[in-house]
């Protein structure tokens, strides 16, 4: 039985529960690379191209992780998944960058998705998948229907760790947005554990994918931001915003990352309008725990001084 790895890093987050099911139905046992560790960052830092962000370095230290223990690592380029929105460059050219920068890996299992082609560009993709691994097509796309029939396809993965939950109560208590792309906010490694550490403060959070998909459009005055998960990032913080959700926000961004860097500026100026405390975190691969926790302790300590000037918060609208 060939073994397929499944790097847990970049959009793993968002996709690889499909996945895990596609490459079962389809006969494969499903290697997972699990959580980042100091090793694979080490590592992913040493082999992917120095202009990369760190996501993306990240990414190679988990394909290195399976290097050993796979026949075959699952690397896709996705281009898009929905018709407004495309991925970034990197995402784009993630399969060229490790097999021109990583020696001893596996095979790549490397197929094409771009879901403005049509409803059946998935099928094509898992029929491609079945043929690279020695399989009739016919058998990826009847692999694809298993998949898609036992859960929602390439969908979102949301949180299912009650720590980071909102309470609900009122009480006082503060809550925040932490938004930012899921393996920026989930990657426990890489964030230093970011949502517990607020958490242990006394402060409910909210994240992206607590909010309802159906998000509001971007102020008048920022522009269609075309990066799929940009997009979905600044609509987020105009949600919280307009909803009065939330008593502040925190954007968690990349070092290296461009799409970011025009995300962050329009949630910082949409917060600005209306009064709303934000905080931009930035993370790279020297990042210290010191210093983030310096700037959290900061910043909830500056709403809690604030206490009855805050605006009225209201019950989010969680989906």
């Amino acid at each position: 039985m060939i073994r397929v790895g499944l790097p847990g890093a970049l959009f793993c987050y968002s996709f690889n529960p499909f996945w895990e099911r596609f490459f079962r139905a389809l006969g494969a046992t499903v290697v997972e690379s699990g959580m980042t560790t100091a090793e694979m960052m080490d590592d992913g830092a040493r082999e992917a191209v120095s202009e990369a962000c760190v996501p993306v370095k990240v990414y190679h230290g988990h394909v290195r992780a399976l290097a050993m223990e796979s026949d075959a690592i699952f690397v896709p380029r996705y281009v898009s998944v929905d018709r407004g929105t495309v991925f970034c460059p990197k995402f784009l050219g993630l399969p060229d960058m490790i097999r021109s920068s990583m020696q001893g890996i596996p095979t790549l299992i490397s197929p094409r998705i771009d879901m403005r082609n049509g409803l059946l560009e998935l099928a094509r993709a898992c029929g491609e998948i079945a043929r690279d691994l020695g399989m009739p097509p016919l058998k990826g796309i009847a692999a694809w229907l298993s998949a898609i029939r036992s859960g929602d396809t390439l969908a979102c993965v949301r949180p299912a760790d009650p720590i980071i939950r909102p309470s609900g109560a009122q009480g006082g208590r503060l809550r925040l947005a932490v938004l930012g792309y899921p393996y920026a906010i989930y990657d426990r490694f890489m964030n230093m554990d970011l949502l517990r550490k607020i958490v242990r403060l006394g402060v409910d959070v909210l994240t992206t994918e607590m909010l309802p998909s159906n998000l509001p459009p971007l102020p008048s005055y920022a522009k269609h931001l075309f990066w799929h998960y940009s997009e979905r990032v600044a609509r987020a913080g105009r949600y919280c915003i307009e909803t009065r959700c939330v008593d502040g926000l925190i954007h968690v961004t990349a070092f290296g990352c461009g799409p970011d860097a025009l995300t962050g500026k329009i949630i910082d100026m949409d917060a600005s309008r209306h009064g709303m405390p934000f905080m931009a975190l930035l993370l790279d691969e020297y990042s210290g725990e010191a210093g983030l926790m310096t700037r959290l302790e900061a910043f909830v300590d500056m709403m809690r001084m604030a206490g009855g000037k805050r605006i009225r918060r209201v019950a989010p609208d969680v989906g």
